[in-house]
């Protein structure tokens, strides 16, 4: 058996084995040691962190905050959804799959920086090494923004781990981010081969701004978005379907490719019928109320957030932004329009003004805008339509407080975050406490 194969066989697809066993217990007793690998298997486990990062968390985490902030229902085909419903028990297997999967993600992140740290340095090595913490850092976003607190783990580890604040994740983040965007270590977009799929420094500025959002940092928020919007290599499509649809289009920042080969998300079999030609299951379609978003007829997003199928006896009402196998967008260049929309408070009117006027909507005049309050309702609302079913819409809530305005299943309860996995907590009782 040659080395490479042996490597993803056990550092890539083991410890999946029983359900005692804890992705926090990151090191199955099996793999080969770090320490002996070398320059081509980093840049195969390199390989190895973008596609578990895409495919290992399951395709229902790309559409999770927009089934809990209810932009997405259940069809009368799917049943219940507890996501859905807002009502998620410990021990759902999707649940622990989203766990686990970004949990695999960093294993194999920290285990391809393990093994930089053995090699020579070198330009190259330092461009791995720069990709390796971006992904471990967007990994480590997705789970905060889920979970709150989770565990920070920056080496593999056997030890059984308590969780970290979430404000603690975030700040670990921040250092990630900043070690690929003011040491230069990640590469412009563009200069190295399979762009938007390979991440770049643009990739790592757009992630920064995002966490800057989060965390009330606005002047970032906005220095980093402005920068983006000022980047000649990125401008608003003039073709809103085109961005969901093929990967020359001027928007996007970094997605993942997608492909089948890849073992990609088949996203769009959610929210398509049998009776359409990508033979979906439509297990999930637009709520009444976000219908209502697309209802201006001069808004050329419409029918690619939301359109009809027609059968020969029933009218299906779907979710149409994902086609076969497209890329999962993670950044692209609408959101830094909003970011330093929302970073300037009524300063920022021009941008919010300028993505309008490219989707075809009038722009607001100042005195469309009684407050600053009424201006912020009013980029969250451009936020909802622009970014639908893109994965924003729940932890938007959470960040600016609207969660009991906006999302009726949520009413009484106060416990905004998805459970920690049953099975996970029995095998490390350490993560019911914080450090």
């Amino acid at each position: 058996m040659k080395l490479n194969h042996l490597i993803y066989t056990l550092m890539l697809g083991t410890a999946l084995g029983t359900s005692s066993c804890s992705w926090l217990d990151l090191e199955p007793a099996t793999a080969v040691s770090p320490s002996i690998l070398g320059q081509g298997e980093v840049e195969q486990l390199l390989t190895g962190t973008y596609r578990s990062l895409q495919n290992d968390p399951g395709r229902d985490t790309w559409v999770l905050f927009d089934m809990r902030g209810e932009n997405l229902i259940n069809t009368y085909l799917s049943g219940s959804n507890d996501f859905v419903n807002n009502e998620i028990p410990s021990n759902n297997g999707t649940l622990l799959t989203m766990w686990r999967g970004y949990y695999k993600a960093i294993y194999n992140a920290n285990t391809t920086l393990s093994i930089l740290s053995n090699l020579e340095p070198s330009e190259k090595n330092t461009h791995i090494e720069a990709q390796a913490r971006f992904l471990r850092a967007y990994a480590y976003y997705c789970l905060a923004t889920r979970w709150d607190g989770v565990p920070i783990i920056k080496d593999n580890t056997l030890e059984n781990v308590k969780r970290d604040k979430q404000s603690a994740v975030f700040n670990f983040i921040k250092e990630e981010l900043s070690f690929c965007i003011d040491e230069g270590h990640l590469k412009p977009f563009g200069e190295t081969s399979g762009a938007p799929f390979t991440v770049s420094l643009e990739a790592a500025q757009a992630l920064m701004a995002r966490l800057a959002l989060t965390t009330g940092d606005m002047e970032t928020a906005k220095n980093m978005a402005e920068t983006l919007i000022a980047n000649p290599k990125f401008k608003l499509s003039e073709n809103y379907d085109n961005i969901f649809t093929t990967t020359n289009n001027s928007e996007i920042i970094f997605s993942f490719r997608n492909n089948t080969s890849e073992g990609g998300q088949n996203l769009y079999a959610l929210f398509t019928t049998y009776n359409s030609p990508m033979k979906g299951s439509w297990f999930l379609c637009p709520s009444p109320e976000s219908e209502k978003l697309f209802e201006d007829p001069a808004d050329t997003r419409n029918n690619t957030c939301i359109t009809t199928l027609e059968s020969v006896s029933e009218t299906y009402i779907i979710m149409n932004k994902f086609r076969d196998f497209t890329p999962l967008i993670v950044s692209r260049i609408a959101e830094m329009y909003l970011i330093s929309a929302e970073a300037q408070g009524r300063n920022g009117l021009n941008r919010l003004n300028e993505l309008r006027r490219s989707r075809g909507l009038n722009p607001y005049n100042n005195s469309d805008i009684a407050s600053e309050e009424d201006y912020q309702k009013k980029v969250a609302l451009e936020r909802r339509k622009e970014l639908y079913c893109e994965g924003f819409l729940f932890f938007d809530l959470i960040r600016t407080n609207k969660i009991s305005e906006e999302v009726v299943s949520m009413n009484g309860k106060t416990n905004l975050y998805l459970p920690l996995p049953e099975s996970e907590v029995q095998y490390n009782p350490n993560l019911n406490e914080y450090n």
